[in-house]
């Protein structure tokens, strides 16, 4: 936090440092409140220590684990939780069309969710009341690049694990911990590669 160290934009700038409490205390903050309240919650600030000056990378899908982990185990877990599934499954409808049709319609939310940050990051930018000497030059693809090749495969890597455990043990507490395990799996070999690029 006194910028001794190198950041991740190659400075070593106080005021992204000052930035950190806020941005891990807002997820932190959304982690409790989505274990309290076992639905969801957001941490509106996660992800945007990504951006830089020329390219805009607001998404970081790591960070918003605990999203996904809510919305896809609830998108399976909230029939059994309402005692509902045993009579749904009295209607003729399939179980493989119905996990199906659940796991669906978790991945079309949650990539909305995802893409509603590109489309805030880029009328954001475009905003007559910012200064235009901070922003490099406004493309479409460094919106729609991180989008494609990062959040599209994690989130449905990430949202099948979660769906799963969702389905498979009918909890949710099961995914709350998936969440948890990968996000410490991350931060452990983001360390790790840290470590091996200091050795030279």
């Amino acid at each position: 936090l006194h910028g001794r160290r190198e950041n991740g934009f190659g400075n070593r700038l106080p005021a992204v440092a000052a930035t950190l409490p806020y941005t891990s205390g807002a997820m932190l903050s959304a982690a409790r409140e989505a274990l309290n309240n076992h639905l969801g919650a957001v941490a509106p600030c996660s992800g945007f220590h990504h951006a830089g000056y020329d390219f805009a990378g607001g998404f970081c899908t790591f960070n918003g684990l605990m999203i996904t982990a809510a919305v896809f185990g609830q998108a399976v877990h909230q029939d059994v939780e309402a005692g509902f599934a045993p009579i749904l499954f009295t209607t003729g409808v399939r179980k493989g069309s119905y996990l199906t049709g659940r796991f669906l319609g978790a991945l079309l939310f949650v990539c909305i969710v995802y893409a509603c940050i590109s489309l805030g990051l880029w009328v954001g930018s475009v905003t007559p009341f910012v200064e235009r000497s901070v922003f490099g030059p406004n493309r479409l693809i460094p919106y729609v690049w991180p989008y494609v090749v990062t959040v599209l495969p994690n989130v449905f890597l990430t949202g099948a694990i979660f769906f799963s455990l969702a389905a498979l043990l009918r909890s949710m507490t099961p995914v709350y911990v998936g969440g948890v395990v990968l996000l410490i799996g991350y931060l452990i070999t983001e360390a790790e590669t840290v470590w091996v690029t200091a050795q030279g």
